[in-house]
């Protein structure tokens, strides 16, 4: 099994935390199976090497796009593949989804949308890309180059409250909210708003995830 972390654009640093690829080759008649758990942060991640099917919490298998967006979520997830796989993973913060998607975080937590429910027809040119690029290299650049257009774009200005989410993180989940929503000048129940739609989780819960 090989896993390497690859560093994004300058540029991208406050909304990417790094890039990641992970291959493996499975035996025949074997089987892998990856186990997600809840997390605070979101992965844009493409399978360009087979594909994994999502085994249900009622022991359902349902097939999962070669690409999606993987969002901050309160549970686990299981999946599964007989094959030998590629995936590359972008890690996002959660403030980055309004911020260079133009959506509140919170509109996509615990779902796992395919990509092309979210970009249209820019998913379908960015999908072709990763999955046929020589190496993780290159797909580093692909993904570069896609977020820093978005980037670019973008017309929504970068919110005072990513900087508690990133407190949050950064405390490792060990933080007082009420503090908090002080330190930005609102109420509790402002901040509290405020921050789910930034993280796509309420504070409170956010911190316990952090903390797990």
């Amino acid at each position: 099994m090989l896993y390497q972390v690859f560093q994004p654009h300058p540029q991208l640093a406050p909304y990417v935390r790094f890039f990641w690829s992970l291959e493996a080759d499975v035996a025949p008649g074997e089987e892998f199976v990856h186990r997600s758990m809840a997390d605070g942060c979101v992965e844009m991640v493409f399978h360009y090497r087979s594909a994994f099917d999502e085994i249900t919490a009622n022991e359902r298998i349902e097939a999962s796009p070669l690409a999606s967006i993987q969002a901050q979520s309160t549970r686990p997830r299981r999946f599964v593949t007989g094959h030998s796989f590629g995936i590359f993973g972008i890690y996002l913060y959660p403030f980055a989804i309004p911020r260079l998607f133009s959506y509140p975080a919170s509109d996509f937590s615990n779902i796992s949308p395919d990509l092309g429910s979210i970009f249209g027809a820019e998913a379908a040119l960015l999908d072709e890309q990763m999955l046929s690029a020589p190496n993780n290299l290159r797909r580093v650049g692909v993904a570069n180059d896609f977020l820093l257009a978005k980037l670019r774009t973008s017309r929504r200005e970068r919110s005072t409250v990513h900087r508690a989410v990133h407190a949050v993180i950064d405390a490792k989940g060990n933080i007082n909210v009420a503090n908090l929503a002080r330190e930005h000048s609102l109420s509790t129940r402002q901040f509290e708003r405020k921050f789910k739609e930034f993280a796509g989780l309420p504070p409170k819960l956010y911190s316990r995830i952090i903390r797990f």
